[in-house]
């Protein structure tokens, strides 16, 4: 780096400014890069929301079927079956 009274010639301040172009525009690209990464990672986490979110409904209702809200099933026999229905949207 210079002194703070050496003069800077026009060449120099063409250099350094040609330098600060080059950073601006490497930073331009890695940033239009990661916001795709973001964009894409943001996909594949309201994916994976959904998913959960589905698989959640799933086990209420095999939950539900565990535990029956009416009382006549409240007097059932403890070995008797309960009527369980696989799932048929599974991946």
């Amino acid at each position: 780096m210079l002194a703070p009274d050496t003069p800077i010639s026009l060449d120099q301040v063409a250099d350094q400014l040609e330098r600060l172009l080059l950073l601006y525009e490497e930073a331009q690209k890695a940033n239009m890069l990661l916001q795709a990464q973001l964009d894409e990672a943001n996909q594949t986490n309201n994916s994976l929301r959904s998913r959960l979110s589905a698989a959640r409904t799933r086990i209420d209702g095999l939950i539900n079927q565990l535990h029956p809200t009416n009382t006549s099933s409240a007097n059932a026999q403890p070995n008797s079956e309960l009527p369980i229905k696989p799932p048929s949207d599974l991946p």
